[in-house]
């Protein structure tokens, strides 16, 4: 497995299905990754359960809608380095 120590990685579509399994296993080969999503409960509530799977504390949450791309660069800006 390569190693993500020092990559931050951006998922979308990371809370249910296929986006949630890619977002544990980045974490889990040590990956920072952010859940960009539109819920605050279902991104904290999938935040927690990949802390909780791989012991990896970075992983964090930006709320915004990826339709809305100026709203997805203004909340990364504020965001990073998260």
């Amino acid at each position: 497995m390569p190693d993500l120590q020092d990559k931050i990685i951006l998922v979308t579509g990371a809370t249910s299905g296929i986006g949630e399994v890619t977002a544990r296993e980045l974490a889990r080969q040590g990956a920072h990754v952010i859940i960009l999503a539109r819920n605050a409960e279902k991104a904290q509530r999938t935040q927690h359960a990949i802390i909780a799977a791989t012991g990896n504390e970075r992983v964090d949450t930006v709320l915004a809608d990826l339709s809305v791309l100026a709203q997805v660069r203004a909340r990364m800006m504020t965001c990073a380095p998260c």
